[in-house]
């Protein structure tokens, strides 16, 4: 199978949960393809079935949350992100799927306490450092946006012709204010 054959990848878990619809597992990865194949509500239908069969699944409750993020359920993709969170303290992308719910309902100056938590449990997360800079942006927090546009450079040089514009922007603004 090639990566992000996605169609594929939902055929084969298709056939594995036929063989045994027991393994948790098998449930949260046919839901991940569907996902990124933008299919959230039946995404989110695997990982309902996943957490059934394992109620202390935490990746199932972030992949979840994840997919009532893509169907804008935000309030119920904060419940599955913070069960995600209780089972797995350490799951840093639990803190940065939250952050991002919250983003996404104007909640800046919580979305960038989670984005700044999973960071703090993983420091080379480069999508957490980049949602922090733009929720720091919609709280006018330019220098502080920087720093992360900075860092994401820093941990990934590839994103510099993306993030250089960003800066320049936000340099702008800092001008204006």
């Amino acid at each position: 199978m090639d990566k992000g054959d996605y169609k594929g990848a939902i055929q084969c878990f298709d056939k594995a949960i036929e063989l045994d619809p027991t393994v948790a597992q098998q449930f949260n990865l046919r839901g991940y393809s569907k996902n990124a194949l933008k299919d959230y509500n039946g995404a989110i239908e695997d990982y309902t079935k996943a957490i059934e069969l394992n109620p202390s699944y935490a990746k199932a409750y972030n992949n979840r949350g994840m997919s009532k993020i893509g169907v804008r359920q935000f309030e119920e993709a904060i419940n599955d992100l913070d069960k995600s969170i209780e089972l797995d303290p350490s799951y840093s992308k639990a803190y940065n799927n939250r952050g991002m719910a919250k983003f996404n309902m104007g909640n800046y100056k919580d979305a960038v306490r989670d984005f700044s938590k999973a960071i703090e449990l993983d420091a080379s997360y480069v999508n957490a450092y980049y949602n922090r800079a733009f929720a720091l942006m919609r709280l006018q927090e330019y220098k502080a946006a920087i720093l992360d546009f900075n860092k994401l450079i820093e941990l990934d040089p590839n994103l510099a012709p993306g993030v250089g514009p960003l800066i320049k922007e936000t340099e702008e603004k800092i001008k204006r204010k």
